[in-house]
Formats: structure tokens, C-alpha cells, sequence
């Protein structure tokens, strides 16, 4: 949708980031993960026993991909980009 804001075409060859730059829209993917990344930090500190943090820290023993696949979970990339000791991180407000 950005290259159409911006008035370009396929056959330009212009990079996403240099689109994003001149109209100024945000990264939709980029965005996602932080609104999760924030989310997952409040359950966390949620004083509460709610479903949602037992989620968060869920392991699916019957996970089913597809042939050659790991399963992932939801925690996968809160490790991936905050570390193994994410739990921590998300406790700790800064």
C-alpha cells in the first residue's frame, strides 16, 4: 500500500525503508512486535492470575507443524529479540 501512497511502481525497484521514510508510515510487522512485546510485559507484572499470563509462558505438548517444522510458541520471539532472561526484563519496568 505504501508504494501506492508513494506514486511508484514494482518495475522502480525502490526499498520498503526508503518508502517509509519519504510518506512516513510506520512498519505495520515492526509494530505488531512491540504491541506484543509491551503486552506480554504488562500481564507479566499483572498482580493477578489470569488465563492470558499462563499463555504467555504456555508450552503446546500436541503442537502439530507441518514435516521438518518446530512448533513455536508465542514466547519464541519474546526470547528471540529480548533474550532468555526476557521474564526478568518484562518484571523489571523501566
Amino acid at each position: 500500500m505504501s508504494k501506492k501512497h508513494a506514486g511508484l511502481k514494482l518495475k522502480y525497484k525502490v526499498k520498503s525503508v526508503d518508502i517509509r521514510r519519504k510518506t512516513k508510515l510506520t512498519d505495520i510487522l515492526l509494530r505488531n512486535d512491540q504491541l506484543k512485546w509491551r503486552w506480554a510485559g504488562h500481564m507479566l507484572r499483572c498482580k493477578k492470575e489470569k488465563w492470558s499470563k499462563q499463555v504467555t509462558v504456555w508450552y503446546p505438548r500436541d503442537g502439530t507443524r507441518r514435516r521438518g517444522r518446530k512448533t513455536r510458541r508465542w514466547e519464541d520471539d519474546l526470547k528471540l529479540t529480548l533474550g532468555p532472561l526476557w521474564l526478568r526484563e518484562a518484571l523489571d519496568r523501566k
